[in-house]
């Protein structure tokens, strides 16, 4: 594990290690834009993936695989569409990238602040060593500590360090403190279902004020049921 200024910092990391230029890099369709942002001082191309409600397409995937340097995902609450990969398809998704040898970047900043039931478990966790996991603490704890944290294989973790320490030497120690302190007496446990509940208030709020407002009237006069985007529920959050 690697403690970076941010999860974006992070993201940088990665790019700097594993792009060259002319890389090709695969993407969701559509993607985060700050991690385009990070990956283009690399000069890598860019190939956009086929994708569903569910997230990428494992076929395409499959086929689009062979040469790319890696694949960049957000599994949960994806940036900026939402969406969120069910069980079956981070199964199909991981097994296509370990067949292929593909170095998965899986990025998580949402993954805490689901609001009915918990999503899978990460695709890291099914194949460790072809992953590199980003964290984040902005969302469930405070956007201005700038405290994320990598997750990374023992074949690229020294090179990330490497690349760390030539961009700041290191993320500041009275931040990593604090997130150590509210980590270490529970405070984190008790704090993240408070915000859940906030952001899920918020999102009620919203599709209630898009279905007073917005809502078109039906054939019957009535006025349709609005639904926000991905169909899930999901939070949305552009701080990372």
């Amino acid at each position: 594990m690697l403690i970076t200024t941010g999860s974006q910092q992070g993201t940088d990391l990665a790019a700097k290690v594993l792009i060259d230029s002319g890389s090709r890099v695969l993407v969701e369709t559509p993607t985060y834009l700050g991690a385009l942002q990070a990956f283009a001082p690399m000069e890598p191309e860019f190939a956009g993936l086929a994708c569903d409600a569910e997230g990428i397409d494992a076929d395409d995937l499959k086929a689009q695989a062979p040469g790319a340097r890696f694949v960049y995902v957000l599994p949960n609450f994806q940036n900026p569409t939402g969406r969120t990969m069910g069980e079956a398809r981070r199964a199909a998704v991981s097994a296509a990238a370990a067949a292929a040898g593909l170095p998965v970047l899986e990025d998580n900043p949402y993954g805490d602040l689901w609001f009915d039931t918990p999503p899978p478990a990460p695709l890291t966790a099914r194949n460790p060593e072809g992953c590199i996991y980003l964290g984040s603490f902005s969302k469930v704890l405070s956007p201005g500590l700038r405290l994320g944290f990598v997750i990374a294989p023992a074949a690229v973790a020294p090179k990330l360090l490497q690349a760390k320490q030539a961009s700041d030497l290191h993320t500041p120690g009275f931040n990593q403190r604090i997130v150590s302190e509210v980590l270490r007496d529970g405070f984190l446990d008790k704090h993240v279902p408070t915000i859940r509940a906030l952001y899920q208030a918020q999102r009620d709020a919203m599709l209630a004020a898009l279905q007073r407002e917005l809502a078109a009237p039906g054939r019957d006069g009535t006025a349709r049921k609005a639904a926000c985007s991905c169909g899930r529920g999901c939070p949305k959050a552009s701080t990372r």
